[in-house]
C-alpha cells in the first residue's frame, strides 16, 4: 500500500490540481512549484502584485494558467525550468511559498525575458509608469504542454526530464547551469560547522513598536548588521551566504544548510559592524545564524560524458528528511574530492542487482533516480536529483559516478 501511494505522489509532484494539492503536503518543499488549480487565489491589496522599488524598472506579466508550475513559466519564457528562482524573487510579495502559486495570479517575468506584457515600475515618488500599449504578447504554450492522461508532468517537461539513455550510454538529462542551485546546495563540513564564520547581528531596521534587537527573521531586501568572516574585508558588492547547521554525524562532520545571500552594501570600520542586504532567500534567515564568502564559481556549461568505471558511494543524507525526495532535491553523498568527484558530474542512485532468498532468481540492478553534482568538499560531495523514476531514495541508497564534467 504505501508503494502504491508513493507513486501516485510521484506522478502527482509537479503539477497542479486536487491529486498533488491533497498529496504534496507528505512531501512540501521549496522546489515542488505547483500551481493550485483547484483553489481560488487568496485575496490580496492590488498594491502587492508590484511593489514600489527605489528608480525605474521594467519587468513583463504572465497570468498563471490552470496546472501551470513556476518550473513551467521559467521554461516558457527563460528557456531554463531550472531558473524559476528569478521568477519566485521577483514575485515574493504574491508567492509566500513557491509550494504554491494560484491561478489567475498574475507574476512579474525578468525584463530581458522573450515575450510577455511589457510594464515600467513607478520610481519612488510615486509618478505613473507610461502605459505598455506596443507591449508583444505572452508567449503561447504548445499544444504538448498539456497533461496527458495518468500524470501531472507536461509532455516537454517529460521529454526533458526523459531517462532515456543517449548513444553514450549516460542518461539524457539536461545539466544544471544555474549558480543559484550551487549556492543553496547544503553540505557536510565539520562538526560544529566551518571555522572563522561570521555572525547576523540583527536588523538595521528601526522600529517605534518593536526593537531591532527583538526581531529574529529577515525579510528579501532588508539590511542587517553583520560581522566578517575571518580573512574578509567586505568592500560594496561582496557577497556572503548565511546558514545554519543541520544533521550531525559525529566526527564524520555536521550538514550545513546555506538559507540566504547578503550583498555589502556598508563596510564597517574599525569595530563597527558591516551592514548588508538580503539578496536572496532559500529558507528562513535568522538572527546569530552564521555568514561566510559566497562561491561564485560557474557550473560547468558542457553536458558530463559517460564514464563506465566511476567512483561508488552512497547516499548519507536526504535534504528534510523528505517521505518523498525527488526532482530538485538535494542528497549528500558519502563520497568527496578524495574520492575524485567534480561540480558537474552525473550519478546515478541504483538498486544493487541481488538473489532473490530462498531462490534461484537473481534481481537486476534497478535505477532508481539521476543527479548532478552541485557542490563537493573534502567531507561529502552534494547532488540535486535531476529526474526520478522510483521514490525510494533515501540514506543507504547506492550511487556511483555515471558520467565526468568536461
Amino acid at each position: 500500500m504505501k508503494g502504491m501511494v508513493l507513486d501516485v505522489i510521484r506522478t502527482a509532484a509537479q503539477r497542479g490540481g486536487l491529486c498533488a494539492v491533497a498529496l504534496m503536503s507528505l512531501a512540501p518543499s521549496a522546489r515542488a512549484q505547483d500551481s493550485a488549480a483547484a483553489h481560488p487565489a487568496p485575496a490580496a491589496p492590488a498594491a502587492a502584485a508590484a511593489p514600489a522599488e527605489p528608480g525605474a524598472a521594467t519587468y513583463r506579466t504572465h497570468t498563471v494558467r490552470p496546472g501551470e508550475t513556476l518550473f513551467d513559466i521559467a521554461q516558457l519564457y527563460l528557456g531554463d525550468g531550472s531558473l524559476w528562482p528569478e521568477i519566485y524573487r521577483l514575485n515574493t510579495s504574491v508567492i509566500a511559498d513557491p509550494h504554491w502559486i494560484y491561478t489567475n495570479a498574475v507574476l512579474r517575468i525578468p525584463a530581458n525575458a522573450a515575450g510577455g506584457n511589457s510594464v515600467a515600475e513607478a520610481p519612488a515618488g510615486g509618478a505613473t509608469p507610461p502605459a505598455a500599449a506596443d507591449a508583444a504578447p505572452a508567449p503561447t504554450p504548445a499544444a504538448n504542454r498539456s497533461a496527458a492522461p495518468g500524470t501531472m508532468f507536461p509532455l516537454n517537461a517529460r521529454g526533458e526530464m526523459s531517462l532515456a539513455s543517449n548513444r553514450s550510454g549516460s542518461r539524457n538529462v539536461p545539466p544544471i547551469r544555474s549558480l543559484n542551485y550551487k549556492q543553496a546546495a547544503p553540505y557536510l563540513d565539520r562538526e560544529g560547522g566551518p571555522k572563522g564564520a561570521g555572525v547576523v547581528l540583527g536588523t538595521v531596521a528601526v522600529s517605534n513598536v518593536i526593537d531591532a534587537s527583538d526581531r529574529v527573521h529577515f525579510d528579501l531586501g532588508e539590511d542587517v548588521y553583520i560581522t566578517m568572516p575571518k580573512g574578509s574585508t567586505g568592500a560594496v558588492g561582496d557577497r556572503f551566504y548565511t546558514y545554519h547547521l543541520g544533521t550531525s554525524f559525529g566526527d564524520r562532520g555536521q550538514v550545513v544548510i546555506p538559507t540566504g545571500i547578503l550583498t555589502v552594501i556598508q563596510p564597517g570600520e574599525g569595530t563597527d559592524a558591516t551592514i548588508a542586504r538580503l539578496t536572496t532567500i532559500f529558507t528562513v534567515v535568522n538572527k546569530n545564524q552564521q555568514v561566510l564568502p559566497l562561491d561564485m564559481t560557474p557550473m560547468p556549461v558542457e553536458r558530463p560524458l559517460h564514464v563506465d568505471d566511476g567512483a561508488k558511494t552512497k547516499v548519507l543524507w536526504v535534504e528534510d528528511d523528505n517521505v518523498l525526495t525527488t526532482i530538485q532535491y538535494y542528497v549528500v553523498l558519502e563520497a568527496s574530492e578524495k574520492q575524485g568527484l567534480h561540480v558537474g558530474d552525473q550519478v546515478t542512485l541504483y538498486r544493487p542487482r541481488e538473489r532473490v532468498p530462498e531462490s534461484s532468481v537473481t534481481l537486476p540492478e534497478s535505477e532508481i533516480a539521476v543527479g548532478q553534482i552541485v557542490r563537493v568538499n573534502g567531507y561529502s560531495a552534494t547532488a540535486q536529483i535531476l529526474a526520478s523514476t522510483q521514490p525510494d531514495i533515501e540514506p543507504g541508497i547506492a550511487a556511483k559516478v555515471t558520467a565526468r564534467a568536461q
